[in-house]
């Protein structure tokens, strides 16, 4: 797998996180609402998928399997993977739990925001 499907993969399952984290958006694809007589023009979700890459590339990535792994009071932001109604992992970084989602082609799976 190249560099490019491997990001193609990542923006689906982002979308994909998107439409399951705010599904009253409704959300065709990563250009929806897009001014595109505008250069400047952006939307939500390209907003969040920046700003959970700079993230990424500045945090801590792992993933564990509880939040007893975690000094929770020093981080920002704590993110649960639940695969088939039971939560899996957690982490600081979306993108890292995306990135599980992918390589364990999960189905059943949602991303939330524990703090």
């Amino acid at each position: 797998m190249d560099k490019i499907e491997n990001m193609e993969i990542l923006i689906n399952k982002y979308i994909e996180y998107y439409r399951k984290t705010y599904p009253e958006k409704n959300v065709k694809n990563m250009f929806d609402q897009i001014n595109y007589d505008d250069p400047s023009s952006t939307n939500h979700i390209m907003e969040m998928f920046y700003t959970d890459l700079l993230k990424y590339k500045n945090i801590n990535n792992d993933i564990y399997i509880d939040t007893s792994e975690i000094d929770i009071d020093n981080i920002d932001e704590l993110y649960a993977l639940k695969v088939n109604g039971e939560i899996k992992y957690v982490s600081e970084s979306i993108i890292s739990l995306l990135h599980d989602v992918i390589i364990s082609k999960y189905s059943d799976w949602i991303i939330f925001n524990l703090k």
